[in-house]
């Protein structure tokens, strides 16, 4: 959420540096995909990036996405599109759901 919050200070204090930062630590992750996912695969505690390749509930990704939606607003690059297409897919039809009892 930090990255989500940081577009709200950027906004407010009318500092891009704020925005800048997430600029920046998106591409660094990004840039450095093969390897967090290597990272990934071998369950190395504590290292970075496991929220990105486990969607097996909003909770792992929701964060980073929230952030990157953000993001996406100003800078369209195409594997960040990608990514949140994939979240969003998950979210419309692989979410667990319960089933509302209230609206019946």
């Amino acid at each position: 959420m930090i990255h989500l919050a940081f577009h709200e200070l950027a906004d407010t204090l009318k500092d891009n540096r704020y925005r800048n930062y997430v600029k920046e630590n998106y591409h660094f992750f990004f840039q450095n995909l093969p390897t967090f996912h290597k990272l990934f695969e071998k369950r190395v505690p504590g290292a970075p990036g496991h929220q990105f390749f486990r969607m097996e509930r909003l909770d792992d990704f929701g964060d980073m996405a929230s952030g990157l939606f953000e993001l996406f607003d100003k800078d369209h690059d195409p594997e960040y599109r990608q990514y949140l297409e994939k979240c969003m897919d998950y979210i419309q039809n692989d979410q667990n759901r319960l089933d509302c009892l209230v609206l019946k």
